[in-house]
């Protein structure tokens, strides 16, 4: 099967992630969880997967319950060393909110062509990109953001 994210980058952002003293990947809207799952084998972090529903066959479990909910319930070292996945999923309003709830130093927003988060730019900077040329002969973007100050 084919995969739009190659081994050698989720390595390389791992590594990256890990240099950061980041221990947790938080996923609020995490889906079917694939993100997660990568995270889970290829990373020593701790993975915290949430969706607002269940979703049948999902490749990992997740707490099923609103992801703005989620993100209040995160504990003070959650939000110290945790990473906030952000992927446009629902939209950028529910995106916006969770930016707004994340107490954390670091964001990895998931994106493409379509979908873009200017509001990141206020609090966060981006300090790294991966492109990613899809076969549609577009592209999406992980790209990492650390708070400013």
């Amino acid at each position: 099967s084919w995969s739009a994210l190659n081994k050698s980058e989720l390595l390389d952002l791992v590594k990256y992630i890990k240099s950061k003293d980041i221990n947790y990947i938080i996923d609020p809207t995490c889906g079917n969880g694939f993100h997660s799952l990568l995270f889970q084998i290829y990373s020593s972090l701790e993975i915290r997967s949430n969706d607002k529903e269940k979703i049948p066959c999902s490749w990992v479990e997740a707490r099923e319950k609103d992801g703005r909910d989620y993100i209040k319930g995160l504990n003070d070292k959650e939000n110290e060393e945790g990473a906030l996945i952000l992927s446009g999923k629902y939209n950028d309003d529910m995106d916006l909110e969770l930016l707004d709830l994340f107490k954390g130093n670091m964001v990895l927003h998931y994106r493409n062509d379509e979908i873009s988060l200017p509001e990141l730019n206020l609090d966060f900077e981006m300090k790294k990109r991966i492109i990613i040329e899809m076969p549609t002969m577009k592209r999406e973007y992980i790209e990492i953001y650390i708070r400013k100050y």
